[in-house]
C-alpha cells in the first residue's frame, strides 16, 4: 500500500449547483450582511456563470452556492443563497471532506495540493499552486519573467 500524502482537516465543505433559467436578482446589500445576520463563522459564496462564459446553453445559467459546513444540517446553511436564485430548475448537492498535505514534500518528493475549499473565486487554489511550485523549485514563480517572455514572441531577447 502506498504512502499517504494528505490528511483530513476535520472540516467538510459543501457546494450546491443550481442551474436556473434566469439571472439572479440584485443582491449586493445581502452579501454585505449575510455573515453577521446568519450568525456564521464563515462566508457563503455564490457564483453565477452562463452562456457568455461558454459553460451553459444559451438562456441557461449555472449557479454555485458553497460554504464551509458548520452544522449537522449543511443544506440548510446555504438556503439564504439559494433564495436569491429562485426559482431553481434543478439542484445538485455535494458535501466533500477537505484534505491538506501532511508534509511539504521536500524529503519524499511527493507534492500534494489541498482540497478545493468553499471559495468560488479560486484564490486559495491559486495560492496553493504557487506554494507547490515554490516547494518544488525552491523559489517563487517569477511572473515578471513570464511577462517578458510573452512579449518577446520572436526570441530577440535571447540574442
Amino acid at each position: 500500500m502506498g504512502r499517504r500524502c494528505c490528511t483530513w482537516t476535520g472540516t467538510p465543505t459543501m457546494g450546491v449547483r443550481a442551474p436556473p433559467s434566469h439571472p439572479w436578482r440584485s443582491c449586493i446589500s445581502v452579501f454585505n450582511c449575510w455573515r453577521g445576520h446568519l450568525s456564521r463563522r464563515t462566508d457563503i459564496y455564490v457564483c453565477m456563470i452562463s452562456y457568455a462564459h461558454n459553460v451553459a446553453a444559451q438562456g441557461k445559467y449555472i449557479a454555485i452556492a458553497s460554504t464551509t459546513v458548520e452544522t449537522a444540517e449543511p443544506e440548510k446553511e446555504v438556503e439564504p443563497a439559494l433564495e436569491l436564485l429562485e426559482p431553481i430548475d434543478q439542484k445538485f448537492v455535494a458535501i466533500s471532506d477537505l484534505y491538506e498535505p501532511i508534509d511539504d514534500g521536500s524529503e519524499s518528493q511527493v507534492f500534494c495540493s489541498c482540497s478545493y475549499d468553499a471559495t468560488t473565486h479560486f484564490e486559495t487554489t491559486c495560492n496553493d499552486i504557487k506554494d507547490i511550485y515554490k516547494r518544488m523549485a525552491g523559489s517563487a514563480f517569477d511572473f515578471e519573467n513570464m511577462k517578458r517572455k510573452q512579449n518577446d514572441v520572436f526570441g530577440e531577447a535571447d540574442q
